[in-house]
């Protein structure tokens, strides 16, 4: 059974006029009416701030707040009350005194100080003219007072939280108010706001409802006010622990107070959200049967509890959520196959098929140049025969991978040179071919089209006559910069440098950079943690590191990298303080900060639920290739400048045109970035790492989602690149796609996580 930090139909009982109002009524906005008050003490207000602060404030998500805010330029639809209506100072009052009030609640304070100030700026502002200017006298906060203190004792009287439980939401809060107003004796209050809004409290509250709606129309910060709220209270969702596939569960939302409990489980919808985010109903409030869902396969999937809309065109509040782990049968696998199979053999047959278009030359086409220098060390240079090469390829119609083998002894040092002759050979079998060099310490992979003849020779600006080699080497190295010992780094293999150079006589130049990256392996000392293990490149002018893209397969560690250097693998467990263990999203997390793309704050959290912003992002986006910049930041945003800590790692994105900017050359690093903004970045990355378009689904398109007019014409064909490649989908039932919404961090691990997955960058 899990304790969770939500409520359910109760949720409207217990706050009431939380869910009818959003931030007005939800106690923080009852609390700022009496504050405007000059005879609410400076006492009164510290002990209403610090309750309401540990009610509603204490460990909610400010980013889930502030959104809602109300600012000069904010669209709203005024829904004024009729006995206003027309009159511009007194619509003015009524406008200041909501928004005030809105922004107020709609705040997310870091201690109760903070909204006690927040209070008494309410009461000492301009607020009191507006109240006087619609009411007539401030006399009707006391009764505001009244109103809030009698709503609470209802809402805590266990007797009427089992009445209420069992109603409909606007039942529940008609009769919460009623309740209060014949307890306290509020129908003072009730005439006076008849009197000079032409509402009662309930209409007020309802007038107030449409207001939140449309500022908070993703309901995210009234939900974050109600999960806030009843973190402390006795609610439990059962029956959700871990099944097997084929099972059901039947989930349960118990209120439990003074030694009794109630399962409100039907006070709400039900939905099931798997691991690309696709949301399923699974139930509505009102349906005949029972809540229950069956699991089909294994996976770790959610399921969460809203409330009704309070209209149709608001959200629904999510009140609850939580984590269902569905293993798989064991039983069911071992009927669907032979028991004695290995597990792996789909894997070995992936292989060997990949060996099938693997073609290894004869050790007799290789001729073998042996030197020693002043050192003592032994140089091993191993060329290719092309009159050889294109003999033995004579009968093969096709090359898609060359490997060539480098042999040597411990201690030695080898090369492969490849001359342009060798690589014609291997063009004309096929021009996208690839060449692999293997030696014990590893292997890489180059494109024959990236060493063409013209490129060699214009690096040495040699003529058409002059001979020219490009070398390729593969040996252990040193850490002369200290780097491992520097930053503590827990090593799993040795140093292994990475080099490739043109020769023409006794010159030579290193080709340290390549168009797209270049994919290598080390040999590790040991099978390898595919989840904190990761290949770091070792900066060769400083103490720092680089993380490349990796895939962990026993021993042995695949990376990718643009650039040529020493690699090292090294294992990095990392977890973040506030990624609870049975956090939706802290696979992600554990997986991506163990490999130095999510990196935390000093205090070692990484706040999950903040929505990501665009420097952030294209930081993470930049570590996660492993990019490197070849220049420096040139001043190409008037809004970034060169000593901001995110210039220098995004400076590659923006060499390679992953970053774009605004037509008025700005990149708003301190926006939230939205999802069809990730989804262009994470497009045009796709083109600098490559990928394999028979991996696109054609059946999945932006065509299916709702509100796809509403992805910017600018964004469509990325999203719609990104929508085939399964990185991103829609929310609720997969038909809204929400191009204009932020991205939390959690929901941006997994979403680059996916990236990674599907570019072959990552297990």
């Amino acid at each position: 059974m899990t304790k969770f930090p939500y409520s359910n139909q109760a949720v409207k009982i217990v706050l009431a006029t939380v869910i009818a109002a959003g931030p007005f009524a939800s106690g923080a906005s009852f609390a700022s009416i009496p504050a405007v008050h000059a005879a609410v003490s400076e006492n009164d207000t510290a002990e209403m701030a610090e309750k309401f602060y540990n009610h509603f404030y204490d460990g909610a998500n400010a980013q889930n707040l502030v959104h809602a805010q109300v600012g000069e330029n904010s669209n709203i639809n005024w829904h004024y009350p009729e006995e206003i209506k027309g009159d511009s100072t007194k619509e003015e009052a009524y406008r200041g005194i909501i928004s005030s009030i809105t922004n107020t609640t709609f705040t997310g304070y870091s201690e109760a100080g903070d909204l006690e100030e927040a209070l008494h700026d309410f009461r000492e502002g301009e607020q009191k003219q507006n109240f006087e200017e619609i009411f007539g006298s401030e006399e009707v906060i006391e009764d505001f007072i009244d109103l809030f203190r009698e709503i609470e004792k209802v809402v805590n009287n266990k007797s009427n939280l089992i009445s209420f439980a069992s109603k409909s939401y606007d039942e529940a809060v008609e009769g919460i108010v009623n309740e209060a107003i014949s307890q306290g004796d509020l129908h003072e209050l009730d005439g006076q706001l008849n009197d000079g809004l032409g509402v009662g409290i309930t209409g007020f509250i309802e007038l107030l409802g449409d207001i939140n709606a449309e500022i908070d129309e993703d309901a995210k910060a009234r939900s974050e006010l109600v999960s806030t709220a009843v973190q402390n209270r006795e609610f439990e969702i059962s029956n959700i622990e871990s099944i097997k596939e084929g099972e059901t569960v039947q989930p349960e939302f118990r209120v439990n107070a003074g030694g009794f409990s109630v399962n409100a489980a039907k006070s709400f919808n039900w939905y099931l959200i798997d691991e690309r985010g696709n949301k399923t109903n699974i139930y509505s409030k009102g349906d005949q049967g029972e809540i229950e869902f069956t699991a089909s396969s294994e996976g770790v999937y959610e399921i969460a509890a809203t409330l009704d809309r309070l209209s149709e065109s608001d959200a629904e509040i999510e009140v609850a959520r939580t984590i269902l782990d569905v293993e798989a049968n064991s039983d069911s696998q071992e009927e669907e196959g032979d028991s004695d199979t290995p597990a792996d053999d789909n894997q070995n047959d992936q292989e060997e098929d990949q060996e099938d278009n693997t073609t290894v030359p004869s050790d007799g086409l290789y001729d073998d140049e042996q030197s020693t220098d002043a050192d003592g060390v032994t140089h091993i240079i191993r060329r290719v025969d092309a009159d050889k090469l294109a003999a033995e390829l004579e009968n093969t119609e096709n090359v898609e991978l060359m490997r060539f083998k480098v042999e040597k002894q411990a201690a030695e040092r080898g090369e492969l040179r490849l001359s342009p002759q060798v690589l014609d050979v291997i063009r004309g079998k096929n021009p996208h071919a690839e060449i692999e060099v293997q030696s014990e310490e590893g292997s890489v992979r180059l494109s024959a089209e990236e060493l063409n003849d013209e490129r060699l020779r214009s690096e040495l600006e040699l003529a058409d006559e002059e001979d020219v080699e490009v070398s390729i080497s593969i040996n252990t190295s040193s850490d002369d910069n200290e780097v491992i010992k520097t930053n503590n780094l827990n090593t799993k293999s040795s140093i292994v440098e990475f080099n490739a150079n043109v020769h023409s006589d006794n010159r030579k130049v290193p080709l340290t950079r390549f168009n797209r990256h270049v994919e290598r392996s080390i040999t590790g000392d040991e099978d390898l943690d595919e989840t904190h293990a990761v290949v770091l490149r070792l900066d060769e002018q400083g103490s720092g590191f680089t993380a490349a893209p990796t895939i962990v397969h026993e021993n042995k560690a695949s990376f990718k990298s643009q650039s040529f250097s020493k690699y090292v693998i090294v294992e990095n467990n990392v977890e973040f303080d506030d990624v609870p263990a049975d956090y939706w999203a802290k696979h992600y997390f554990d997986k991506l900060g163990s490999r130095f793309i999510f990196q935390g704050r000093d205090d070692n959290t990484v706040a999950p639920g903040e929505e990501m912003r665009r420097a952030q992002f294209a930081a993470l986006l930049t570590r996660a290739l492993g990019l490197s910049a070849e220049g420096e930041y040139d001043g190409e945003f008037t809004d970034v400048n060169a000593d901001d800590w995110f210039t220098d790692e995004i400076q590659a994105a923006i060499e390679q045109g992953i970053i774009q900017g605004r037509q008025d050359n700005t990149f708003d690093p301190n926006e939230s970035v939205t999802r069809q903004q990730a989804a262009a970045m994470l497009s045009r990355a796709l083109d600098i790492t490559g990928f394999d378009e028979e991996n696109l689904d054609e059946q999945k398109s932006i065509a299916f989602f709702e509100d796809k007019a509403r992805i910017g014409d600018w964004a469509k064909e990325d999203v719609e690149r990104l929508v085939k490649a399964g990185i991103i989908s829609g929310r609720e039932d997969g038909t809204v796609f929400d191009p204009k919404t932020g991205t939390t961090r959690a929901q941006m691990a997994k979403m680059l996580d996916e990236y990674l997955k599907f570019v072959n960058f990552s297990n």
